[in-house]
């Protein structure tokens, strides 16, 4: 959503030393949380974004994500990588929780996808999911699930590289209050969603968080080499059954124009990834070394 309509809001002064949070445009906003273009002062020549997320806002059913919400941000800062979004601070106040990052002006993989008509090609495909899917394990590695991953929380640094960003669901790959986590997370992105996240089939397979992320690695794989997803939301919207089966019986198709020119190991490592069994879906660190991602001789 564009923040156009939202007021302007007063600086903050963070510590001691004089660091001022100015803000200066609304990049987003939702419901939840507004995301600013900021200036930490006394320095203005650096523009980072600024995340603000309004913890009375969250709903009831999800307010689990209180109690985890800053530690889990604290978790994230400390996350090195060359392909994850750098975070410089977390603070709370007045009930709002901030997340100060890296500013990404050239926007999402998903903003790039609908600036062209066909896919991405495969040079691009190979380099970027190979980018993002390094991010993925290097989080896994760690102890951590990111349960959030889109097109749209992909950023593009440049035409070489790509960020994983998008981390405010993020938490401990082994949290206890597993019910929970299902729910809070289901209802968004729901085309990103693996079968066991739904919950008719909360019964039928273990909640598992990593995983869960490697399916909606297989969705932003097919949506780069498709365009399209893999599953009509749609039907979900009026027959949640036979969206599920469609998602348990992997019946996927690709379009017509674009199939011929699908690397076929492309198409064997999103059917790994799209796996419906979270238990026999493919790791993170296994689908590194697909042959999908090796460089062409």
């Amino acid at each position: 959503m564009s923040g156009k309509s939202q007021k302007p809001i007063e600086n903050i002064e963070l510590d001691p030393a004089c660091h001022v949070l100015k803000f200066l445009s609304t990049i987003s906003y939702n419901t939840e949380s507004i995301l600013y273009t900021i200036n930490l002062l006394p320095d203005t020549n650096v523009i980072y974004a600024c995340k603000k997320i309004f913890l009375d806002r969250i709903p009831e059913n999800q307010r689990n994500r209180i109690i985890d919400l800053e530690s889990n941000l604290r978790s994230v800062r400390r996350l090195i990588h060359p392909h994850i979004i750098k975070c410089y601070r977390v603070f709370s106040i007045n009930n709002s929780v901030y997340f100060v990052m890296e500013y990404c002006p050239l926007g999402s993989m998903y903003d790039l996808l609908n600036k062209i008509d066909t896919p991405f090609l495969i040079k691009s495909t190979r380099l970027w999911f190979g980018q993002i899917l390094g991010a993925v394990n290097y989080i896994h590695s760690r102890g951590l699930a990111h349960r959030n991953i889109t097109l749209t929380s992909i950023l593009q640094i440049s035409s070489e590289r790509m960020i994983l960003s998008g981390f405010t669901h993020c938490c401990l790959a082994y949290k206890r209050d597993i019910d929970i986590m299902r729910t809070t997370v289901f209802r968004e992105n729901l085309q990103y969603q693996a079968p066991e996240m739904h919950p008719l089939c909360s019964q039928i397979w273990p909640y598992d968080a990593k995983s869960t992320d490697m399916y909606s690695m297989g969705v932003v794989l097919f949506q780069m080499v498709n365009r399209d997803p893999p599953f009509d939301v749609s039907v979900y919207n009026t027959n949640p059954v036979t969206y599920i089966n469609n998602q348990r019986n992997r019946e996927y198709t690709y379009k017509s124009a674009f199939s011929a020119f699908i690397n076929s190991k492309f198409k064997h490592l999103i059917w790994l990834l799209l796996e419906p069994k979270p238990g026999v879906r493919i790791t993170s660190s296994t689908a590194l070394v697909h042959e999908a991602l090796l460089p062409e001789d």
